[in-house]
């Protein structure tokens, strides 16, 4: 339903590489372009996606949002530790972009 609202044709969509494929189409269902950022054994790494906003808004796209499964994501089963939950928050906040949180185990998490 967010999406719906919020994402216009051409918008750029961050998610983690690799995501959840249902996730994904439902963005790309609203014409939105998904890039995606690089992941290790904390998550998405900070460094990578503030790389990307760059890259994308130099191109003269509208970086939208970023698409996260923080915990247990799928299909990579990574947990966002909570330094970068702090540093991709900050990141999206500072550089005006919605997060899109699907966290269907975040109550099997201790987050």
């Amino acid at each position: 339903v967010a999406a719906r609202v919020l994402v216009n044709p051409g918008d750029v969509i961050f998610a983690e590489a690799p995501s959840y494929a249902g996730g994904m189409a439902v963005f790309t269902s609203y014409e939105a372009e998904i890039v995606h950022v690089p992941m290790d054994a904390d998550g998405i790494i900070p460094d990578e996606l503030e790389r990307l906003i760059g890259e994308v808004r130099a191109a003269g796209k509208t970086a939208k949002g970023l698409y996260t499964i923080p915990n247990f994501q799928n299909p990579g089963g990574v947990n966002l530790s909570a330094q970068r939950r702090l540093q991709v928050g900050e990141i999206c906040r500072s550089n005006d972009l919605l997060i899109f949180e699907d966290n269907p185990y975040g109550l099997r998490s201790r987050w």
